[in-house]
């Protein structure tokens, strides 16, 4: 009888030895899976949510058994998250400065954002390849990622329309005039307003704008600001009236647009959205199917650097589509200077503009007057500025500050003039 209960008590005495080191190995588990995810790249992982935080909480054993307690995971405790910086409150924006040893994934977890969204706002053209000192604007919680396609807002006109008049135009941008950077010629007057009539006769929204470009014309930096709301005009008041016109294009993330995108590659086929375009649709004639614009806002070139007697080509031939299509074509200039002193693409872009008799949005007039001619430590892309607020001076020292600025007011000019309206 005594043996019997020697080997009941000895096995019991083993199923609780295995027990518990299950629950060992479970902890070690959930502990170990913990610190593993807390190191691993953005891709990695299916969103940037926090990881769940364990406490220990003690394994409370029957009286007598001869254990001690020890302790076991506790996914139900209260989180005790580690000191990070303060989140931007919602609709705000703050300016982050890297660290010694900081990644781009680190600092979107710390911050409550995503790393397209701090991809997109700065313009980063390598996420891998950060460095300190650097600076780059972080979005607060209500600025949403911009989306494809986005063509609607809700009119501003309520809150964002002064009631005294609307002030004149201050006739200049940076001490250079306006008819220095929005050249319409008499030639210019009477064709745009040909196209535009061929474009109303086909049915084109005269409400609706396009653009064609590179990563300096994606969302959310070029004139998308306009549809969020997030803008004060200061002096520039009088524009006003021409964010209304167009409310939904300037948010809108057009077919022709990308990164890397040269003056060939919105007439390629190849390179247009198979989600959305037709078989055999080029990227240019996606997007003005889509959006049926009467204006096209065109500024490429900077990655044609090289290739002056392709891009003439190939702009000459966006030109043309556009104007079959009763879509008048504003051709821009751009900030780079890569070619030298020569600014050959920016003079093929001149020059094709006055050939064809259409507005020329000569950003590059204007950006020279800016550090670095607004351009970024790569001196391909613009430097941020968010929110559009015209009341500061350093929107009048940076690239997209003076990019958006420019771009609006030849939308206005050429509106006006093609419709006649003063």
């Amino acid at each position: 009888m005594t043996r019997r209960v020697m080997l009941i008590v000895g096995l019991a005495c083993i199923l609780s030895g295995v027990a518990l080191l299950c629950l060992w190995v479970a902890a070690w588990r959930v502990l170990g899976a913990e610190a593993v995810g807390s190191s691993a790249q953005a891709a990695d992982l299916p969103a940037l949510l926090p990881l769940p935080q364990i406490r220990q909480a003690p394994l409370v054993l029957p009286t007598g058994s001869g254990l001690k307690s020890v302790l076991v995971p506790n996914l139900t405790g209260t989180p005790q998250p580690a000191a990070k910086p303060a989140r931007p409150a919602t609709g705000s924006t703050t300016v982050y400065r890297v660290k010694p040893g900081d990644t781009l994934f680190g600092i979107a977890l710390d911050f409550g954002v995503t790393v397209e969204t701090l991809v997109r706002f700065n313009n980063i053209a390598d996420p891998e390849n950060i460095w300190p000192g650097q600076e780059f604007v972080i979005p607060g919680d209500g600025v949403p990622t911009p989306t494809r396609p986005a063509v609607t807002r809700a009119s501003s006109a309520a809150t964002r329309l002064p009631s005294a008049p609307i002030p004149p135009a201050p006739g200049q941008v940076n001490g250079v005039s306006t008819e220095q950077f929005v050249i319409i010629s008499p030639g210019a007057q009477q064709n745009i307003r040909k196209i535009y009539a061929l474009g109303q006769a086909r049915g084109n929204n005269p409400r609706a704008f396009s653009k064609l470009g590179d990563s300096n014309m994606e969302n959310p930096y070029c004139l998308a600001p306009f549809d969020e709301g997030s803008y004060e005009l200061g002096d520039y008041a009088y524009l006003e009236p021409a964010i209304d016109h167009f409310g939904g294009s300037f948010g809108r993330q057009s077919m022709a647009v990308r990164q890397g995108f040269h003056s060939w590659s919105v007439l390629d086929a190849s390179l247009a959205d198979e989600t959305t375009c037709w078989p055999d649709e080029t990227p240019v004639g996606c997007e003005l199917r889509q959006h049926n614009p009467s204006i096209a806002l065109i500024r490429l070139g900077t990655n044609d650097v090289g290739y002056p007697t392709r891009l003439q080509a190939e702009l000459q031939a966006i030109v043309e589509f556009c104007v079959r299509q009763g879509v008048v074509p504003i051709l821009g200039t751009k900030a780079d200077r890569a070619e030298g002193l020569e600014d050959v693409n920016n003079n093929i872009i001149r020059q094709l503009a006055a050939d064809n008799n259409i507005p020329l949005w000569d950003f590059d007039r204007v950006a020279q007057t800016l550090p670095d001619s607004g351009l970024g430590q790569d001196r391909v892309h613009l430097t941020v500025f968010y929110p559009l607020n015209y009341t500061l001076p350093e929107a009048f020292q940076r690239g997209h500050g003076i990019d958006n600025l420019t771009a609006l007011i030849a939308l206005d000019r050429v509106w006006r003039e093609m419709t006649q309206t003063k």
